[in-house]
């Protein structure tokens, strides 16, 4: 084969990220895993969108090809991480990374621990009773406990509050 007839290698720019998390250091390069990447993006992008999104808008936003965001979609969709609506062309999160982050031990044991003192502070207080942990500027609502009166604000688990809303 002559040098003018030898097909050339063709390589894929790599794709920006949805959203920048935290500065990535070079020792964090080594270990790149573009397929874990894309899934996480999708995942992160999809957190954002309560309507959900077709998969023509994720592919529009994350800048990949619609093959490789169907691949990704479908094996998602697969291990329930993602659903489909009803209608079949929006994509959204589903509560499988809520459940598995209810089932993390340390949140199990802080909220196992809590429950009692916060029921009875609900209790004593006549007010709903919730547990807050900070995350990334937020408050994530971890745990909640009803007023024993008849009406009561309360905030949802797994609810986001700005850490300055509180």
């Amino acid at each position: 084969m002559s040098p003018a007839s030898k097909p050339k290698l063709v390589t894929k720019r790599p794709k920006a990220p949805v959203a920048v998390a935290e500065a990535t250091t070079g020792a964090d390069d080594r270990y790149r895993a573009p397929a874990l990447d894309k899934g996480l993006d999708i995942l992160e992008l999809l957190a954002q969108q309560p309507q959900g999104l077709t998969r023509a808008e994720i592919v529009k936003q994350m800048d990949r090809s619609a093959s490789e965001i169907y691949r990704m979609l479908e094996r998602l969709v697969a291990r329930q991480y993602v659903m489909r609506s009803l209608s079949g062309d929006r994509y959204a999160l589903s509560l499988k990374l809520f459940a598995l982050a209810n089932m993390h031990p340390p949140m199990n044991r802080l909220v196992n621990q809590a429950l009692p003192v916060m029921d009875a502070f609900a209790r004593q207080g006549e007010q709903s009773c919730h547990l807050g942990v900070y995350d990334r500027g937020n408050v994530l609502i971890a745990a909640q406990i009803n007023s024993p009166r008849g009406w009561s604000f309360s905030l949802h688990r797994g609810a986001r509050v700005g850490l300055l809303d509180t």
